[in-house]
């Protein structure tokens, strides 16, 4: 998309991965777009900042999407980055996705989740995003070298999905509507 000057904007990336602090507290208010890095040296950092960009992150549970090994989960991403310039938290629209997912599945713990109000509308609020070896998970048996992503959401709701090594996750933020 070209903007007032002509030229392409691109969506807000950080420049340097190794200075989260400084990337996170952004003055840009140009939507996110971050993915992380397979099998790098640095992917455990990538999982912190990403998780610290959808801290607050609210989603609805039947809206998760699933396309061969990949799954999409659309947000309403809470824009923490922007919280120290705007002394306000704003929600943007995004998507988190993940590939490839060899499995899915949402731990429900507690039984106020089965009440009506939430069985007609879902919704689940992100509190932190992990990743496990599969062997230190629920199935410490297997000696493959698949990883477990946790997203954490409240008490006693876990959503897991067990991926190969090589997973990637993607967020990216939605663009502003012009007017």
């Amino acid at each position: 998309m070209a903007g007032a000057n002509g030229k392409v904007e691109r969506p807000y990336q950080p420049e340097m991965h190794e200075d989260f602090g400084f990337s996170f507290h952004t003055e840009s208010d140009k939507p996110v777009r971050y993915a992380s890095r397979p099998l790098s040296a640095n992917g455990r950092h990538d999982l912190i900042f990403l998780s610290s960009y959808i801290h607050d992150a609210e989603f609805r549970m039947d809206q998760i999407q699933g396309h061969g090994k990949t799954v999409t989960i659309k947000l309403n991403r809470a824009r923490w980055e922007l919280e120290r310039k705007l002394n306000e938290l704003i929600f943007i629209p995004s998507e988190l996705t993940i590939r490839p997912v060899k499995s899915m599945w949402i731990e429900l713990g507690a039984d106020y989740h089965f009440t009506r109000g939430f069985l007609r509308k879902p919704e689940l609020t992100i509190f932190s995003l992990s990743v496990v070896p599969v062997r230190l998970s629920r199935d410490a048996d297997d000696d493959s070298d698949d990883q477990e992503i946790l997203i954490e959401c409240g008490v006693s709701v876990l959503l897991r999905l067990r991926v190969s090594e090589e997973y990637k996750i993607l967020l990216a933020d939605k663009p502003k509507a012009k007017s």
